[in-house]
């Protein structure tokens, strides 16, 4: 529902400020404690991969508290909420990855997310494996986490 009302006022841009604010509301949260956050925080990470390069400025300025939280999400093992904890858990993750791939093709510093490279690949790893299962993870979020994944080093 956030998404639909944020894209129908893409043309005048009067949502950015606000949305930017609503995605660090929830990633600034400390724990998923329940459905309802579970899911504010799947929306904020859908709003951060498909309007990242509208707010990067702002988003970036505060860089290091959000690689602490990508790090909480990607390092989840158990989520007390859900019946179906494996694929809530990897969704949760490769949306995780997939907002860390937007955010680093435009970093200037990739450096700063080297501490997430092991648990970036890992989340793809189990991707890739949980693909072919029933009731899994869409096969469309493999196919983006495999574009998106843009890690720059240097040599």
């Amino acid at each position: 529902m956030i998404q639909i009302i944020y894209e129908n006022s893409f043309e005048t841009n009067e949502l950015f400020p606000e949305v930017l604010i609503y995605i660090t509301e929830v990633l600034t949260l400390e724990e998923i404690k329940d459905q309802g956050e579970l899911d504010s925080t799947e929306n904020a990470l859908e709003l951060l991969i498909d309007n990242f390069s509208y707010f990067e400025m702002e988003f970036m300025s505060n860089i290091k508290i959000f690689i602490s939280k990508f790090e909480k999400l990607l390092s989840y093992a158990l989520l007390p909420i859900n019946n179906d904890a494996k694929n809530t858990i990897l969704s949760l993750k490769t949306k995780t990855v997939r907002a860390l791939s937007e955010i680093i093709s435009y970093s200037d510093n990739t450096e700063i997310f080297e501490p997430l490279i092991f648990k970036i690949l890992e989340t793809t790893l189990q991707a890739f494996e949980n693909s072919n299962e029933i009731g899994s993870i869409n096969e469309n979020e493999v196919i983006k986490i495999k574009i998106n994944i843009t890690i720059k080093y240097k040599v």
